[in-house]
């Protein structure tokens, strides 16, 4: 345990990322807020990484080398050596923009009740060229709380905490959840205080094809995710299967496997009723009006129609009709329209579509 000494730490992992690595750290040297030291994991590289970290005498580096034991040790040793007030996270294959800190330290600055604050990133591709731009989306701290029950809805290098909460709560990253780290710490931090979301841009957020890890979750990550997800439910006092688990962490899009065509056995007669009870007990432990979730229940039980349709149109119409009587105004939503007339269409069609679809339509 250390003493918050400075200001910002930035913390990076590092792997293997040798043709992206300068670009990474050089963006964190840039910025416009000055005052941090730059704790990098060196993961057990087996490239020029280590090479390219020794190559930089600015004093704010502190390269710290182990074993090849996983991103989620990697943040653990970087949580416990932190001596920032605050934990900025960066990838070192991204890029963060030059003023990210300096908006990020601002803003939990001036809401101490804030344990964490997240923003937007731009998408680019290997050389660097944008993609898309703003990606991410920004919710209410009940909203975001709420969503993360199921998902995750963060981008992780665009995240700055509060090491304090953390140090106080005894709370850090975990080796068990292993590519679902992020979204297992921000559950656990979820219960200390407010998330707030930036809508500026922080980051540039690299897609290659050694990071296709990233974002396509392979069997370690879903049983990570549906780890998380189950001890979600127990925190609110419900009790959930591992196959429910996993079915949730399927239709909730956390995994690259298919929701619309994945068969369920265990939500579509009860996910309905399931969602009311965690909505109730949830509200209950936030002191929140549940009717503050209705509008963003209500879009969650149109995606999961979509999902269920394929292997319950009983289940999928059951969930048609929650969603509007949460929020009339969704019967002329085009995801609740085409979702209702798709409970006519005949199996075989249907199965086409889902085929050729990996998300549901929106």
């Amino acid at each position: 345990m250390t003493d918050l000494e400075i200001p910002v730490t930035v913390l990076m992992p590092v792997y293997n990322v040798q043709p992206y690595l300068e670009k990474a750290v050089e963006s964190i040297l840039r910025q416009t807020f000055g005052d941090f030291e730059f704790l990098i994991i060196d993961d057990g590289s087996t490239d020029k990484s280590p090479e390219i970290l020794q190559s930089y005498p600015d004093p704010r580096i502190r390269v710290i080398h182990q074993e090849n034991q996983g991103v989620a040790a990697a943040l653990r040793l970087g949580v416990s050596l932190s001596r920032g007030q605050y934990i900025a996270r960066m990838d070192a294959d991204d890029e963060s923009l030059p003023d990210r800190l300096e908006i990020q330290k601002k803003i939990l600055d001036q809401n101490p009740e804030a344990v964490l604050g997240y923003g937007l990133h731009d998408l680019m591709d290997e050389k660097g060229d944008i993609i898309r731009n703003r990606q991410g989306e920004g919710f209410s701290t009940s909203i975001t709380k709420w969503l993360l029950i199921w998902m995750n809805v963060f981008t992780h290098p665009t995240i700055m905490i509060r090491t304090r909460a953390l140090r106080e709560n005894q709370i850090n990253y975990r080796l068990e959840t292993n590519g679902a780290e992020d979204f297992d710490l921000w559950n656990r931090l979820s219960f200390y205080g407010d998330f707030l979301f930036v809508p500026e841009v922080l980051l540039k957020y690299r897609i290659h094809a050694d990071s296709v890890n990233r974002l396509n979750l392979g069997e370690r990550q879903f049983r990570s995710y549906s780890l998380v997800v189950r001890e979600n439910f127990r925190r609110y006092g419900l009790t959930i299967s591992d196959e429910m688990a996993e079915e949730l962490v399927v239709i909730s899009g956390q995994t690259s496997k298919n929701p619309l065509t994945f068969p369920y056995r265990y939500l579509p007669n009860k996910l309905s009723v399931f969602s009311e009870e965690i909505a109730r007990k949830f509200s209950s432990t936030k002191s929140i009006d549940t009717k503050k979730l209705f509008e963003v229940r209500a879009g969650q039980l149109l995606r999961w129609a979509r999902c269920l349709l394929q292997s319950s149109r009983k289940g999928s119409f059951i969930l048609l009709m929650k969603a509007v009587q949460l929020r009339k105004s969704f019967v002329v939503n085009r995801l609740f329209l085409l979702t209702f007339l798709s409970l006519f269409l005949p199996e075989r069609t249907l199965v086409r579509i889902n085929e050729k679809r990996t998300r549901p339509l929106i």
